[in-house]
């Protein structure tokens, strides 16, 4: 098994205890009155269990040399995931221009040519366009954020 199989493993894991801990929270009755959560809880328990014996049988057979290889190939994926999950939450707070700029140098500078120059002029020429499109030509509103745009 390889560092690759690792990290899902692992996630694996914390996804489900975070859904036993949600399904604890509902309540989870008796076995002869059962609550909301219970099949929830057996379900994210069961995942966890699982996962973590894949977890445990990946660090028993992985070797370390292995991890910088795998970490270099996971890097595109790593930075596509943190750069929606920042989206996601900055969105709101910091508004549709910057955010869109932020995320879209993001995932063209690691994942798209290889200047950063091209990623930046790209970014910009995108997140412009989109916004004339959707907030003047099609008037939709989005989100504003400190700057006023």
């Amino acid at each position: 098994m390889s560092w690759g199989q690792l990290l899902p493993a692992m996630i694996w894991v914390v996804i489900g205890s975070a859904i036993a801990a949600g399904a604890y929270n509902l309540g989870l009755g008796a076995l002869n009155r059962p609550g909301p959560g219970l099949f929830p809880f057996v379900i994210g328990v069961g995942m966890a269990v699982i996962s973590l014996s894949v977890t445990a049988t990946a660090f028993r057979v992985a070797k370390v040399p292995a991890l910088a290889a795998e970490t270099r190939r996971a890097l595109p994926v790593i930075a596509v995931v943190a750069a929606l999950i920042f989206y996601t939450f900055a969105l709101e707070r910091i508004g549709f221009v910057l955010c869109t700029l932020l995320f879209l140098v993001t995932l063209l500078g690691v994942l798209g040519p290889s200047s950063w120059l091209v990623a930046i002029t790209a970014t910009a020429g995108i997140t412009v366009s989109s916004y004339l499109i959707f907030a003047k030509l099609l008037k939709i509103n989005l989100p504003i954020g400190p700057f006023g745009f």
